[in-house]
């Protein structure tokens, strides 16, 4: 029988990944509370919208928003693995106040480290890349805070784990250990059959 698994693998360095959302059904700007790329997963408690490239996104690539409290990061099949946040791209979107983005992370050893800016710009612009330093690793979820009313867009998420997501369900492989065991079953068969014709 053959069944399917999730492969993951762990490399020697750190895997670095961004998240640019530009997969994102292009029919439609409306998605599900949650999605998922390269192993990390976004969840909000309203739909994530997206906002293709246009007068409102001008960095040229799909950006993501919500009109909820939070959008929190997680990463493996179980939402549990252990990553850094590198970079996040902010602009305000269809703003007539200044966003302020709140975000926070929650650490491996359960502590919290969060911090704040205002995204201040004309709307349609891309204001910040905003570095993230040392005390945003070794999270288990990261989270941005409340985007309502004013409104500001994300893209280019950058991410590091120690494990890297691949995520294609591919068929079991074989085992290794399948043929030796075989030839070991036959060659037992054919020692009870030499004694049981003697």
């Amino acid at each position: 029988m053959v069944g399917t698994i999730l492969v993951m693998t762990a490399p020697t360095s750190a895997a670095i990944v961004t998240l640019t959302f530009d997969a994102l059904n292009p029919g439609t700007t409306y998605h599900s509370q949650t999605i998922s790329e390269s192993g990390y997963t976004l969840t909000s408690t309203t739909q994530i919208r997206s906002v293709k490239p246009s007068n409102v996104n001008s960095n040229g690539t799909t950006s993501i928003f919500t009109q909820a409290t939070g959008l929190t990061i997680t990463h493996g099949p179980l939402n549990n693995l252990v990553f850094d946040v590198l970079s996040i791209n902010f602009g305000e979107l269809f703003s007539s106040g200044t966003p302020v983005v709140g975000y926070s992370g929650v650490k491996s050893d359960n502590s919290v480290v969060s911090g704040q800016f205002v995204v201040s710009g004309a709307p349609s612009f891309w204001n910040y890349d905003l570095a993230f330093g040392a005390p945003f690793t070794g999270l288990v979820s990261f989270t941005l805070g409340y985007n309502s009313p004013y409104l500001y867009q994300i893209d280019n998420i950058e991410l590091s784990s120690a494990f890297t997501i691949t995520d294609n369900l591919s068929p079991n492989p074989l085992p290794e250990t399948l043929p030796m065991f075989a030839l070991g079953a036959f060659t037992l068969f054919l020692i009870s059959r030499r004694k049981h014709k003697a």
